[in-house]
Formats: C-alpha cells, structure tokens, sequence
C-alpha cells in the first residue's frame, strides 16, 4: 500500500482582490510505501527514506521531535488508510516550511546549471536554446546596448527564460505575455522550477 505526500508550496505575495500571486514550490507531490511505525489514539507515525511523517487531525497530537507532519481528515490508522478512508488533507510541519530570502533562492542555483545539448538517449537544451543562451548570456556580462531575443515557434522560448534565470542567477526576471493563457502557462513552469538541490 501507498500513501501520496502532498505538493509542498508556500505563497510568498498576495494582494486582496488581485490575481497577482507569487508562489513557491518546496517539494512535489510523491507517492511512498505506507511503513508504520507507530500507531497509538493520536497518530500514526510513518517512515520514508529514515524521516519520520506524522499523520494526525490536530497540531497538538504532533509529537515535538517530528519533523515532517500531515493533516488527514480524520484520525489515521493503518486499517482505515487499507479501506481508503483517510485523505491527506496537508502539511502542518516540514523543515523546508520557512521563509526563504530571494538571496538563499538564488545561491541554491548557483554551479546548477549546464549547457548540456539533448541527444536521442539525454535531455538536454535543443540547438537555438543553446544559441540563444549564450547571446543572452554574452550580453548581460557585457551590456553595449539594449538587446532583442528572436526565436522560432516551437523552440521552447520559456525554457530559454528559465534556463537564463538560472545561468544568470537573476534577482528579477521580467516576462510579458499578450494572452491570460501564455501567462499562466508561463507562470505554471516558473513556479514548477522550485528550489534546486
């Protein structure tokens, strides 16, 4: 049997009535075998990779020295998750649940980036992506005047803009689109980029 670890995502700006909203992705979603450990009244305590996971209804039934820690939405044991009775409602404790400074963001980036081109075995940054890139890159550490980037339909130009956030380690990283669509597809791979480990 497995249990389905929930997407872990913290929202960093929002404004009352905007739709403006800058979000985080710290952990995705993820299945694991569903290891007991401990199963009292309270909780049922859970192992993965050595950490253990806490699942229970209230903060307060979350032993002390757990660090990771889910809400279900009602009190979980072995025999109910066997019958699909317990849904994971979310994470009410985890270590990478802080506030991150966009300075720590941008040093986890740093060395993580390779100008690694695809093969038919390998993924990689298709040929205009590279071209692209080294422009892109060759013009932020020597600026002479404003620049244009071009590219053809289907080259991938969003991977290009995050691919060029992270070899630059972009503090701000400004991407207009003319349709609602583009723009949230845009901002759906951004926010899918995360926190690089």
């Amino acid at each position: 049997m497995k249990i389905t670890l929930p997407t872990l995502k913290s929202t960093l700006y929002q404004k009352t009535r905007s739709k403006n909203i800058i979000k985080q992705l710290l952990a995705s979603k993820r299945s694991i075998p569903l290891n007991v450990l401990q199963e009292n009244r309270f909780y049922l305590l859970v192992e993965d990779n050595g950490n253990k996971i806490c699942l229970t209804t209230k903060e307060e039934f979350i032993p002390e020295e757990i660090e990771y820690a889910l809400f279900t939405n009602m009190l979980p044991s072995k025999q109910r998750f066997e019958e699909g009775k317990i849904v994971i409602k979310g994470w009410a404790k985890h270590p990478l649940l802080k506030e991150y400074s966009s300075n720590e963001i941008i040093q986890s980036w740093k060395n993580d980036f390779l100008y690694k081109e695809e093969d038919k075995n390998e993924s990689g940054l298709r040929q205009p992506q590279i071209a692209a890139l080294h422009m892109i890159m060759g013009h932020l550490k020597l600026p002479l005047d404003a620049a244009t980037v071009v590219m053809p339909t289907g080259t991938s130009k969003t991977e290009t803009m995050l691919a060029t956030l992270i070899a630059n380690r972009c503090e701000k990283l400004l991407v207009t689109a003319p349709f609602d669509f583009s723009r949230n597809q845009i901002a759906e791979k951004f926010f899918n980029l995360g926190l690089l480990k």
